[in-house]
Order: structure tokens, then C-alpha cells, then sequence
């Protein structure tokens, strides 16, 4: 009997802080960062929860870190990037990649608008280059005000020549155009 109830609070001691674990790690699993890791005895299972501290730790710093660039960028500091060094392995990894990410689309429209304020001084010889996928509407929109400026400057020339030779009677063509 002795040994039954021995057995019985041996095996209590070990599925109790066992089990708190995992619903921690069930927890994590599903996004939930909060539910706090309890087991704090000295076993493998404490171990086992005093690494689930640390992950969750982990995880908690990645989520604040990109939180604060997300605020920082909404704030325009758009040089803000996520500390990836401060995250260990496959953590660092991902922090790296969303910062080659921000800095992508950072670089796609530096390059927009340097090829806007080109054309806005009137150098139209050069043409942006062709995005892929769903970065092609850039290029459409950056496209669309070449030519329309085109146009436009065509039209103005075509009724300066017409002043130049003398014929007042040339109107410019409001059909082509909207608004301005």
C-alpha cells in the first residue's frame, strides 16, 4: 500500500508540472504569450519550463521589437529596423528578413520618387523601371504621369507652332485631358 501511494505522488509530482508545461507550450503554439510557465522545481521538467520562460521571453522581445518598428515607421522613421542581433538564431534570421523586406519596398520608392521629382524638372528621357507582380502598378502610375506630362507639353508645342506661323484659331484639345 505503501508503495502504491508512494507511486501514485511520484507520478503526480511529475504529470502536474508536466502537464502545466505543455499547456504552455500549446499556448505558445497557438499565439497566446501570456499564460504564464509555473513549474519552477529542480527536475527535467523544471528545466523543461524554465526554457519555455526563456522562448516565450524570446518571443515576446521579437513581437515588442517589431511593434515598435511598425510605430516608429507609421511615425516616419522610416530607417527603423528591428534589432536582429539581439535575437538568437532562427529568431535573428527572421528579423534580418523582415528588415530586408521593409528595406525592399523602402528602396522601390526612394526609386519612385526620384523618378517623379526627375520628371517634375522636366527630364522625360528616361523611363522607370519595369516592377514585377503587383509592384507593376508603380511602374503603370510613374508611366501614366510621363506620358500625360508628354501629351501635355505636345499639345502646348503644337498651338506655340500654330501662334509662331500666325494661326490664332488653334484651341487646345480639352478632350484629351481631366482636370487641370
Amino acid at each position: 500500500a505503501l508503495a502504491g501511494a508512494a507511486s501514485v505522488l511520484i507520478t503526480r509530482s511529475i504529470v502536474r508540472p508536466l502537464g502545466d508545461v505543455m499547456g504552455a507550450a500549446e499556448a505558445v503554439a497557438r499565439g497566446d504569450l501570456d499564460r504564464p510557465v509555473t513549474v519552477v522545481e529542480r527536475s527535467e521538467v523544471g528545466a523543461l519550463a524554465a526554457s519555455m520562460r526563456e522562448m516565450v521571453k524570446t518571443l515576446k522581445g521579437y513581437v515588442a521589437a517589431q511593434r515598435e518598428m511598425h510605430e516608429a515607421h507609421d511615425a516616419g522613421a522610416m530607417s527603423h529596423r528591428m534589432p536582429a542581433a539581439q535575437f538568437p538564431g532562427a529568431y535573428g534570421t527572421m528579423a534580418e528578413g523582415v528588415n530586408a523586406l521593409v528595406q525592399s519596398h523602402l528602396d522601390t520608392n526612394a526609386a519612385a520618387i526620384e523618378f517623379v521629382g526627375t520628371y517634375a524638372r522636366g527630364d522625360l528621357s528616361r523611363d522607370f523601371e519595369r516592377l514585377p507582380g503587383e509592384k507593376a502598378k508603380i511602374t503603370a502610375a510613374i508611366d501614366a504621369v510621363k506620358q500625360s506630362m508628354l501629351d501635355t507639353n505636345a499639345e502646348v508645342r503644337r498651338l506655340v507652332e500654330g501662334a509662331v506661323a500666325g494661326d490664332f484659331s488653334l484651341r487646345g484639345d480639352t478632350q484629351r485631358f481631366e482636370f487641370a
